[in-house]
């Protein structure tokens, strides 16, 4: 009798163990389905493809990305800059897998209805293979919070929304490398700083480590050293000046005083940056690498206004316990 018992007992696990694997199999199936509810993509391209975008919006400028052989991409028009690195990813991963709110029409036959025959925005994708994509952006749905959109080519009509919207409506300013310095701190072999009225040179020994060269030779404290050189490193302009403000941080920039002149030579070269501050107490710096005057913040300022007793190592003996 309990042999017999034994045996139905490992039938019915057999069974369930069976029943479980090929539920875990289905489940695991429907996971790499798509979702029947989902919304329609209206672009479903890799990101990687894309080698150019163009972003007119309308009674703009048109904003021009390419990507170079290196990989980088720079913005070749309305003016050539350097473009940023994490702002132009998140555009081209959201661009190249562009959801849809919901199918509006199959068959568009009016595309005046939409606001689609005159859009407010148009983004041009270029791929490696030549083949290029439209995205026409219209008019606004009634209720708000969607757009009209539809690619060129495509007859269906879609709703977009003003999220993603916002998301793909980049101007040449939101776009660009707003780094002040552009070195290379693992290759930095010299900081020369000129701040409360005297010049201090650093340099790397042969093990790496942070000296005062000039005015003369002296230990250094590393971890000031290393701070500065990150202020530096972060060293932006301020994204929310206005293309007025910006015309006018020139004149702000000539009448302020000098807090600082910072030079730093990596593998590639040297680069110079000069922060003045305001009479308002607002700082303002020129870069070498860039045109034009920048507001910065004032932790910059801060930042840079050392000498060299700030940045000299003061202990009476340097060694450790071991």
């Amino acid at each position: 009798m309990k042999l017999r018992g034994l045996l139905s007992a490992a039938v019915v696990l057999l069974a369930l163990a069976g029943l479980v694997y090929w539920s875990n199999k289905a489940e695991k199936a429907k996971e790499n389905e798509p979702d029947p509810n989902a919304p329609p993509k209206i672009i479903d391209i890799a990101k990687d493809s894309i080698v150019r975008l163009e972003i007119q919006r309308d009674g703009k400028e048109t904003l021009v990305l390419e990507k170079g052989d290196n990989g980088d991409w720079k913005i070749t028009a309305p003016k050539s800059l350097q473009a940023d690195k994490t702002s132009v990813d998140s555009l081209l991963a959201t661009v190249s897998k562009l959801a849809s709110s919901r199918l509006i029409e199959e068959k568009v036959t009016d595309l005046a209805t939409y606001g689609l025959d005159a859009p407010k925005l148009v983004v041009l994708l270029k791929q490696k293979d030549g083949k290029q994509l439209k995205l026409l952006v219209g008019d606004e749905t009634p209720t708000g919070s969607n757009f009209f959109t539809k690619l060129d080519g495509d007859p269906r009509v879609f709703t977009l929304a003003s999220y993603s919207k916002t998301s793909i409506e980049k101007s040449p300013w939101d776009l660009r490398d707003k780094r002040l310095l552009t070195f290379d701190s693992k290759k930095l072999s010299r900081v020369d700083l000129t701040a409360k009225g005297s010049t201090v040179e650093f340099g790397k020994n042969a093990e790496g480590a942070w000296q005062i060269v000039k005015p003369r030779p002296l230990r250094a404290d590393g971890g000031a050293i290393e701070r500065l050189v990150g202020r530096l490193r972060d060293a932006k302009m301020d994204t929310e000046m206005s293309a007025e403000e910006t015309r006018k941080a020139r004149a702000a920039f000539a009448r302020a005083n000098r807090v600082a002149r910072v030079k730093v030579t990596d593998a590639a070269g040297t680069q110079e940056l000069e922060v003045r501050k305001s009479s308002k107490d607002e700082y303002y710096a020129k870069s070498s690498i860039l045109d034009g005057v920048y507001k910065v913040a004032s932790t910059l300022g801060e930042g840079l206004d050392k000498g060299l007793a700030d940045l000299r190592n003061k202990k009476l003996f340097d060694f450790g316990f071991k």
